[in-house]
């Protein structure tokens, strides 16, 4: 009886450790930022202040109102990329153009390098360049049923429904319909970016794969750009051609021919930006050819350089010799003509004494001289 009394209580004891890791467990999991993040507060005002930011002639506050209706007070995981369709409908009159330079990418790895590489939409631009995803770019909001509008508690991770290839879930469905309807008003070459993360670019079940690829326009797009970028050090584990970006190419060329779609692995584009980051890294050091391209380039600039000051300073000093040799022998003629004056030889005269007349230049061999020499410096500077 004691005995197995004491398997009883030892049993339970064991239950009740359990249940109490269980708990623990689910309240990690609770307060894991990333998987039960809160809505941000003051959502209003980042909406808002981000949207007039972007573009001030937008009517923000009907955005502001149209994202509020459907998120608001609602229970999240009830939520799909077609809730959000109305609202990137009426966001079109505030998008200000950049679909001629798409940049698509697949995996948050690559969120901050897109973002960097698209900065104000200069060369690039992501689903986070445009209204609202730019409102709303690494913000986080879910609705709530109990009594507020929004979630500032946690937001639950929803669910992606397979058979019907979308999220249930508030955020992820919003961005889902954010790439959508970026990937759609897409034109001309458009790019994307892909990092061999955990030895695999390309996953089919991504957004990348699932939404962008078959809502690109093939009218309206000319070609589509691959860049492979890898980390620093660091060999990659996929190149163009080879596992999954073999895979992405496929995919590609199901939409487009294979002449549209080209392939570029580590783009000098990136590598600056990777660089930046980390410029030590002996990956970022000059090779020996660059550097010696880099010394020629430098010599032939110090060169052309030093060419162009040596004959400034030496034009400078010819006509300063030319004005002076021509002032002085302006100075002796006038001097040897009031002399020729005085001694009677030639009789004063208005015309005579208030300029040297063409006479003048024909009888004095050092007039003639110096009329020959302007004539040729006048000639000399309109062929220049």
């Amino acid at each position: 009886m004691v005995g197995k009394s004491i398997s009883n209580f030892f049993f339970l004891s064991i239950g009740l450790v359990l249940l109490g890791l269980n708990s623990s467990c689910a309240q990690l999991s609770a307060t894991n930022p990333t998987a039960r993040e809160p809505t941000t507060p003051h959502l209003d005002a980042i909406f808002l202040g981000r949207c007039f930011d972007r573009n001030p002639k937008c009517d923000c506050t009907q955005l502001w109102r149209k994202f509020y209706n459907i998120t608001a007070f609602k229970d999240a995981t009830t939520i799909t990329r077609d809730s959000y369709q109305s609202l990137f409908e009426l966001s079109k009159s505030c998008w200000t153009g950049g679909f001629n330079k798409t940049l698509l990418y697949s995996g948050r790895s690559n969120l901050d390098i897109s973002e960097e590489l698209s900065k104000n939409c200069d060369k690039l631009c992501t689903a986070a360049d445009i209204l609202p995803g730019f409102a709303l770019n690494r913000i986080q909001f879910c609705g709530s049923t109990h009594g507020q509008d929004f979630n500032y508690t946690s937001c639950p991770a929803g669910y992606f429904n397979k058979d019907e290839n979308k999220w249930y879930n508030a955020r992820h469905a919003f961005w889902e319909a954010a790439h959508l309807n970026f990937a759609k008003a897409a034109t001309g070459h458009v790019k994307i970016l892909v990092h061999a993360q955990n030895g695999v670019a390309y996953k089919r079940d991504s957004a990348l794969a699932r939404l962008q690829i078959p809502a690109l326009d093939k009218t309206k797009v000319q070609g589509v750009e691959i860049f492979v970028i890898r980390n620093i050090s660091i060999k990659p584990p996929e190149i163009c051609g080879s596992g999954s970006i073999a895979n992405l190419r496929d995919d590609l060329v199901k939409h487009f021919s294979e002449s549209q779609v080209t392939c570029v692995d580590d783009p000098i584009e990136v590598r600056l930006y990777i660089c930046e980051r980390e410029p030590n890294s002996p990956e970022c050091a000059l090779s020996s050819s660059d550097k010696d391209a880099f010394d020629d380039a430098e010599f032939s600039i110090f060169e052309i350089v030093s060419a162009g000051i040596s004959s400034f300073i030496f034009g400078t000093l010819v006509s300063l010799v030319v004005v002076i040799a021509v002032s002085r022998r302006r100075q002796e003629a006038q001097a040897r003509k009031e002399n020729r004056v005085a001694s009677g030889i030639v009789p004063p005269s208005s015309s005579r004494d208030t300029s040297i007349n063409s006479g003048d230049r024909l009888t004095d061999p050092l007039l003639l001289s110096e009329s020959q020499f302007i004539d040729s410096d006048s000639d000399s500077d309109d062929d220049e």
